[in-house]
């Protein structure tokens, strides 16, 4: 299984964020770099999600390819509201880092959470228009978000991942 390059995917944002022949930016490339943008966020959890449960050495495999597409938007999305916060709610005591989720993991949560939503909106409202500085930021926003992820303490990241994967009852 060949991986998405996370770089290649923001790479690809920042193309689209060209203007056609020197004329406006486009609301279809505006659009597409947002969505672009959030796909690397996402796509950099799944790949540390099936790495922690298969395996790095083992992405040619049919359960690596499993376990990549084992999680959903809206899990993803779910967990971040929760991982956001300052404490996590009771039944993750004792499952969590001592004082909860470090403000690097937290503040990724939160930009999880807000990629996710700006991509629905360029996906999927049709009356929505953005400007160009808004999808720059934005972009900036999901390369901050996984430096953010890859620079947290492995600790905190295996945290994150056992408890998006498997929450407490």
């Amino acid at each position: 299984m060949t991986i998405l390059n996370v770089e290649h995917l923001l790479d690809q944002s920042a193309v689209l964020m060209n203007r056609p022949r020197g004329g406006p930016h486009r609301q279809a490339d505006l659009r597409r770099a947002i969505s672009t943008a959030y796909y690397a966020v996402f796509h950099t959890v799944l790949t540390a999600m099936a790495d922690r449960v298969v395996g790095r050495g083992r992405r040619a495999t049919p359960h690596y390819a499993l376990a990549y597409r084992g999680l959903d938007h809206r899990t993803l999305s779910g967990f971040c509201t929760l991982a956001a916060r300052a404490s996590l709610p009771s039944k993750y005591s004792g499952l969590s880092p001592d004082g909860g989720f470090n403000n690097d993991v937290r503040r990724f949560a939160r930009s999880v959470f807000e990629l996710q939503q700006e991509r629905h909106r360029a996906d999927y409202d049709p009356a929505w228009r953005i400007k160009p500085s808004e999808a720059t930021a934005l972009i900036r926003l999901a390369r901050d978000s996984i430096g953010l992820w890859t620079g947290a303490p492995g600790d905190q990241r295996e945290a994150f991942l056992m408890l998006l994967l498997f929450p407490p009852r």
